[in-house]
């Protein structure tokens, strides 16, 4: 994504512990976050995204399809959401829709 025209990566998180403090430091406009990371955001950090950084949208990009796991993700509040068998111009698409 660093190499698409008006794009700019301004922080990776590597933990939860950060997780907060980056995103109230840096209100990037989009969060693509990794679901099945329990070491880094679930939903209850999903739900909170809006209350750190209210501008932020989040993209949420998993493993699961499983329309469970897809509607609990919804309904926490994110923008989107993309399997990792997405192809980069879907990553691209769902970043500016």
């Amino acid at each position: 994504l660093q190499q698409q025209t008006g794009f700019s990566i301004v922080d990776e998180v590597q933990s939860k512990n950060t997780f907060v403090q980056q995103l109230q430091q840096h209100k990037p406009d989009i969060l693509i976050a990794d679901y099945n990371c329990p070491e880094f955001i679930g939903r209850q950090e999903i739900g909170q995204v809006k209350n750190w950084s209210p501008t932020t949208n989040t993209l949420i990009i998993s493993a699961n399809s499983d329309n469970a796991t897809i509607l609990e993700v919804i309904q926490s509040g994110v923008t989107g959401y993309l399997t990792k068998s997405c192809s980069r111009e879907e990553v691209i698409a769902a970043i500016h829709a």
